[in-house]
């Protein structure tokens, strides 16, 4: 009996185990075979084309809003209060008050103590208008009436004071004569060199108590030393604009001569440029003229081309122009008289007032 049930046992115990033996490489390969289909999930997944990203909506840009310029500066301008006829009218020869007065064709002006000479050009006369009385009045009219006929001058082209004298040039017989306030005839001067000559002298100023005088088509500056007429600046040569020293500097038809404190200002009339001589050198500023002139240390600029008038200042280097145009026709001298601009339009046998606003 305890055999059999020694036997009963031992079978169990074999059944058993051979039960578990089976089992095992079961999960073996259940583990393996999930390690594989791991593996080719991995490597379906790897190998899959990455999904399209969805375009993103397109957001609406809010138009930039258009920044407006900053506004520039003003530019600073200068106002003319009026513009009035101040003397002329009418072609004629007649002296009186500054309405009754005639001219026929007034061209230069000239300050001289108190009184505006104006060159009265083909009445061959110097006309003298005095600030206090307000008329033109013949101031020895006469004399230099007289004068001018014994000597046979044939065309005023300008006229200067110094000390108790006054010069007049003749621009077709090139020519300068002076004479004493009374109308004494005083000096003859005249070149007859070819190297120095005059040729069409236009213009003529009194600076620092010295005659200077505009050689036109000579392209030169001359001066009176000595009682001799001498060769100032300009190289006796073709125009042009050189700037340099005295003697090599070169001008192109020099028209109109002006004086501002130290310095002598020259109107170029071929180039309309503005020459300045200061310190025995001949210099050019930028700016073009067809008539110019001076208060003080400040020049007034007319520019014919466009109707424009502006203001220089030698010390602050600075330029302002006028808002106003000036159309009053072909300006060819101006003065400044009883502090008011006066200038002259041949063409219209007039004199013109301009006033300035304070």
């Amino acid at each position: 009996m305890q055999y059999i049930i020694l036997f009963v046992i031992l079978f169990f115990l074999w059944l058993f185990n051979s039960n578990d033996t089976k089992q095992k490489p079961q999960q073996t390969t259940t583990k393996t075979q999930q390690q594989t289909k791991q593996t080719k999930k991995s490597s379906v997944s790897y190998e899959q084309p990455k999904a399209k990203e969805k375009p993103k909506p397109k957001v609406e840009q809010k138009p930039k809003k258009e920044q407006k310029p900053k506004p520039k500066p003003k530019k600073e301008q200068l106002k003319i209060k009026s513009i009035t006829l101040f003397s002329g009218g009418k072609q004629g020869d007649k002296i009186g008050s500054l309405k009754e007065a005639r001219y026929n064709y007034p061209t230069q002006l000239t300050r001289y103590h108190g009184f505006l000479a104006v060159v009265d050009e083909k009445n061959h006369k110097i006309k003298m208008i005095h600030n206090k009385v307000q008329q033109i009045i013949p101031y020895q009219l006469n004399k230099f009436t007289k004068k001018i006929k014994d000597i046979k001058i044939k065309k005023i082209s300008s006229v200067a004071f110094v000390s108790n004298s006054f010069v007049m040039t003749d621009y077709w017989k090139n020519r300068v004569y002076k004479f004493k306030l009374g109308g004494e005839f005083q000096k003859l001067y005249k070149t007859n060199s070819i190297d120095n000559y005059l040729d069409k002298p236009s213009y003529i100023v009194n600076f620092k108590d010295k005659i200077y005088i505009a050689n036109t088509f000579a392209n030169t500056i001359y001066t009176i030393s000595n009682n001799k007429l001498k060769l100032y600046a300009g190289s006796m040569q073709k125009g042009g604009s050189a700037d340099s020293t005295l003697l090599n500097s070169t001008f192109a038809k020099p028209t109109i001569l002006k004086v501002a404190k130290d310095k002598l200002i020259v109107l170029d009339s071929q180039t309309k440029k503005i020459r300045v001589i200061q310190n025995n050198y001949v210099s050019t500023l930028k700016y073009k003229a067809t008539a110019i002139t001076t208060d003080k240390n400040k020049l007034y600029i007319y520019n014919y081309d466009t109707n424009s008038l502006k203001l220089y200042d030698f010390d602050t280097k600075k330029l302002i122009a006028f808002k106003q145009k000036l159309k009053l026709g072909n300006i060819y001298d101006m003065a400044i008289f009883d502090n008011n601009l006066i200038v002259s339009v041949p063409q219209k046998n007039r004199l013109y007032k301009i006033s300035f606003t304070k």
